[in-house]
């Protein structure tokens, strides 16, 4: 069962275990105006190459993060402090969010 099916209840505050690359789009077409995301380690390495960010985590999501719009929703995608592999983090320092979300 692909997770985006979970997505049929319309309560105002829903969570989701999803990928980001699938969530985001897919939450946008269905009216949700917020999407919180974590645990893509900010790339974990990010190379600076003639004023370009290089990062590989972009060859599997655009989502890798920081915050992204589509229409009406808002997507936000922290860094987090973990890594994966290699205990290292290059260039894609660890971050803890603090978000202040404000009635529209």
């Amino acid at each position: 069962m692909s997770n985006l099916t979970l997505w049929t209840r319309r309560d105002p505050f829903a969570e989701f275990d999803a990928l980001v690359r699938n969530a985001f789009p897919a939450a946008a077409r269905q009216g949700y105006n917020l999407l919180l995301a974590g645990h893509t380690h900010g790339g974990q390495v990010t190379v600076e190459i003639l004023e370009q960010s290089i990062n590989p985590a972009r060859f599997f999501t655009p989502f890798v993060y920081g915050a992204y719009r589509t229409g009406a929703a808002t997507a936000y995608v922290t860094r987090g402090i973990g890594t994966i592999g290699v205990p290292a983090r290059i260039g894609a320092p660890p971050e803890i969010s603090l978000l202040r979300l404000r009635k529209a």
